[in-house]
């Protein structure tokens, strides 16, 4: 507090290994928090098979779209060819697009 001293020091950041980007997908399994493998696995099954998904987001929207990549916070659906940028704290649910398929 005074024209004689410094500023205080800046936070240390931590390094750590940067986070895979959201177009490969999960981030290899030792590196995955173990309590998102599970939502890891389903987004990344999804994503292989490039399968349609609805995303019903909190507000009631209803994207339609196949993910394209994801990552801890978001997802990036393709919806009607347009990248589509969705947090994952706005989503309500996921669930697999009617294809027209009967089950």
């Amino acid at each position: 507090e005074g024209p004689g001293r410094s500023p205080a020091p800046r936070p240390r950041i931590r390094e750590e290994a940067a986070p895979a980007p959201a177009s490969a997908g999960a981030a290899p399994a030792e590196r995955r928090d173990p309590r998102s493998a599970h939502q890891d696995e389903w987004l990344n099954a999804m994503r292989r098979a490039r399968r349609d998904l609805d995303v019903v987001c909190l507000d009631g929207e209803v994207l339609r779209g196949r993910i394209v990549g994801f990552d801890t916070y978001a997802l990036i659906l393709e919806c009607g060819g347009v990248p589509t940028l969705v947090f994952k704290h706005a989503i309500r649910l996921l669930r697999p697009g009617d294809d027209g398929a009967e089950g």
